[in-house]
């Protein structure tokens, strides 16, 4: 009796299962080729952008050996055109080696233009926007105004941003060159109250504050104070 049960719970699972398969066989089917095609586009795609970052970097490379016997501007102008056709990684590296050779040709302007276009680079990372506004500021320092040195580096003095301390050094040595000695204290003084700044940027912020202190206007004088007499100590009229 128990083989016979056997059988027929096997017959009615092959059934069950037949059916199964008549029904949403087709669907099963279009599942697994649908997984294949995935797969094989995602392996392609993958050995595809392999291909083309190690022809990038190649390309990249090579032209970092090639502008080694040109002048900076030529160089510059080389690096420039790479980057505009370039994309990730390898394009803002190329526009902070393009800022470089134009600062060394001597166009400041330029190699400004040059970080900025880091910035708006949509695919650039925040730390090295961040950088590309400090480098500029760098440059802009010696002759903007405090207010485009400002401008510049908004933002950048936030805790946390990666470059507040060399921004706010820059921001401090504005301030100071325009005459606004309590924002340049202001600035070396969050310098030196951030545990984190470095040992350099805290000893040149205490070299600024010296330098800033006698330029500061004094505190204001506390008014003194004339007591009130004690009225249990004033005669009475009686007397």
């Amino acid at each position: 009796m128990s083989d016979l049960l056997r059988e027929v719970q096997e017959d009615i699972r092959r059934d069950q299962l037949k059916n199964l398969w008549d029904r949403f066989g087709l669907y099963v089917i279009g599942l697994v080729l649908a997984i294949l095609v995935c797969t094989a586009g995602y392996l392609g795609w993958k050995a595809w952008s392999q291909a083309q970052a190690e022809k990038v970097s190649a390309r990249y490379n090579q032209l970092i050996a090639d502008i080694k016997s040109k002048d900076d501007k030529e160089g510059s102008a080389t690096l420039g055109d790479f980057a505009a056709n370039a994309s990730g990684g390898y394009a803002v590296l190329a526009r902070f080696e393009e800022a470089a050779s134009l600062i060394k040709a001597g166009d400041r302007q330029g190699a400004i233009a040059a970080y900025h276009a880091i910035v708006a680079a949509g695919d650039a990372p925040d730390v090295l926007k961040g950088l590309a506004h400090v480098k500029a500021a760098m440059i802009e320092v010696d002759t903007a105004s405090y207010e485009d040195v400002q401008k510049e580096l908004q933002g950048q003095t936030d805790t946390s941003k990666p470059w507040n301390n060399v921004a706010r050094e820059l921001l401090g040595l504005s301030a100071y060159k325009a005459g606004k000695y309590g924002e340049a204290d202001s600035n070396f003084q969050a310098i030196i109250d951030d545990p984190a700044a470095s040992a350099g940027l805290r000893d040149r912020a205490h070299v600024m504050k010296a330098l800033i202190a006698p330029l500061l206007p004094p505190p204001p004088a506390e008014a003194s104070v004339v007591p009130a007499p004690d009225a249990s100590k004033q005669p009475s009229k009686s007397e």
